[in-house]
């Protein structure tokens, strides 16, 4: 059986020389020109090239492409006297996007190929990873080729229109997005939004502030409403994380399931909201120092385990992650985990709930409700969250204020302290420090439970 060519110098050649031609066929398929998919380095060059103008502002035309390619010759040809040649090939609008169809589909093939040539070499290879790390790891390499050529293939602006309209039509049938519902309305109002698929949202708190509680009730949430959701906990094991669940659930202290005293009625409660857990479409798993590489091959992996299903990941917390490059410094390697973790949810569709515990910066401060550069990497660190929320438990700052006060300040200032005690006792504040459809720094208070780790909110005091 004759073997399919994995590239398309003449396609390559053709499209091109129509961009050339018509700059508008560059900026209309901007997003499939991938240097990549070109095979001629000085192809690849030349798309290069047309990224850095229109990054720039630039006109696509040839005396700027020139000016920006180097002059020495490659294999004996000239980039002017190759850019010329270029121009003169025949293809159209049309063309040039079933071109770029083709020259991606060459792209997939060859990945594939240097995929199984690698898998052959390792499978014979003494290695301390597992075969199923590196099955899993191929496994997710192939779904990011086979998203990318289908990102690619709806990369037009019809199809984008198309789908906008597709989302406005289901959101008007269902009277909201088609995201995921908070479990709590208020930290809806403070984000501006549901938690939206692609979206890559913060929840900033202190420590012990209640992030993990508050994550896990919105996982109980989503997956209550047939989401997938994977739980990525690095600071307890999956059965602790489960009886947090069950003592918000049924309103019995986590310490009391612990040490089993418990009444036979609640005994029996339990193993059937445990019945009802294993029904959901939700898993914690224990992670120690995962990469951000790593991450995404386990929601990869979920998420096929469920049909392909767009899911919900969320993890606990973000200074678990290990930096890829181990020289990065603190803010370089924050903003490369934070930007290949919203990468992921482009790429497959997720929306991915980032944990932080706030650093010591607010503690220096009069004021200590958070604020943005509290974040786990600074400000700068927001860049690649759609929204960020905090958790300021001002009830806990308080009480440490009042202690350290006592016998160094007047007893009128610590009367208005303790005043201000009792107003905020049992209520935590949500703060929207970044938010894409709301104002920020607006807060709204809730239900603090501590005995049951859980949050209610004020509109509804009674947990449903």
């Amino acid at each position: 059986m004759a073997r399919l060519a994995l590239e398309n110098i003449p396609g390559e050649r053709a499209v091109l020389g129509a961009a050339m031609r018509d700059p508008n066929i560059f900026w209309e398929h901007k997003a499939r020109f991938r240097p990549e998919i070109f095979v001629g380095p000085l192809h690849r060059r030349i798309v290069t090239v047309m990224h850095r103008l229109a990054e720039a502002g630039r006109e696509i035309v040839t005396p700027s492409i020139l000016s920006f390619l180097a002059v020495d010759e490659e294999d004996g040809v000239s980039p002017e006297g190759y850019l010329a040649t270029l121009i003169v090939e025949e293809a159209d609008n049309a063309v040039a996007a079933d071109l770029l169809d083709d020259l991606s589909e060459h792209w997939a093939r060859r990945q594939m190929a240097r995929l199984g040539d690698r898998l052959l070499k390792e499978s014979t290879k003494d290695s301390n990873d597992s075969a199923i790390t590196r099955l899993e790891e191929s496994i997710a390499e192939v779904t990011g080729i086979a998203e990318t050529l289908e990102s690619d293939r709806a990369g037009s602006t019809d199809a984008a229109i198309e789908r906008m309209l597709d989302q406005v039509s289901r959101a008007h049938a269902a009277g909201r997005s088609d995201g995921i519902p908070w479990f709590i309305p208020e930290a809806g109002r403070v984000t501006g939004d549901d938690v939206e698929y692609e979206w890559l949202i913060g929840i900033l708190a202190d420590t012990a502030g209640g992030k993990t509680s508050f994550a896990l009730q919105q996982a109980v949430a989503a997956a209550q409403r047939g989401v997938p959701v994977l739980f990525l906990s690095g600071d307890q094991p999956p059965e602790d994380c489960y009886r947090q669940i069950n003592s918000q659930m049924l309103s019995i202290e986590s310490s009391a399931l612990r040490r089993g005293r418990i009444s036979k009625e609640e005994f029996s409660a339990v193993h059937q909201a445990s019945r009802d857990l294993k029904r959901l479409p939700i898993q914690i798993r224990r992670i120690l120092r995962p990469t951000a590489r790593q991450i995404a091959t386990m929601v990869r992996s979920f998420k096929r385990r469920h049909g392909d299903r767009r899911a919900l990941w969320i993890l606990d917390h973000a200074k678990r992650v290990t930096f890829d490059d181990r020289r990065s410094g603190l803010a370089e390697g924050v903003n490369q985990v934070f930007g290949d973790l919203k990468a992921l949810n482009l790429a497959t569709g997720c929306a991915g709930i980032v944990l932080m515990q706030r650093n010591s910066e607010g503690d220096k401060r009069e004021d200590s409700r958070p604020i943005l550069p509290d974040i786990y990497g600074g400000k700068g660190a927001a860049e690649s969250f759609d929204t960020i929320m905090a958790i300021y438990v001002e009830e806990r700052a308080l009480e440490q204020q009042i202690r350290l006060s006592r016998g160094r300040v007047k007893a009128d200032r610590l009367g208005q302290m303790e005043a201000r005690l009792n107003t905020v006792r049992g209520k935590a504040e949500l703060i929207g420090l970044k938010t894409r459809f709301s104002q920020p720094d607006i807060g709204e208070h809730v239900i603090r439970e501590a005995r049951f780790t859980r949050f209610v909110s004020n509109a509804q005091p009674e947990l449903l």
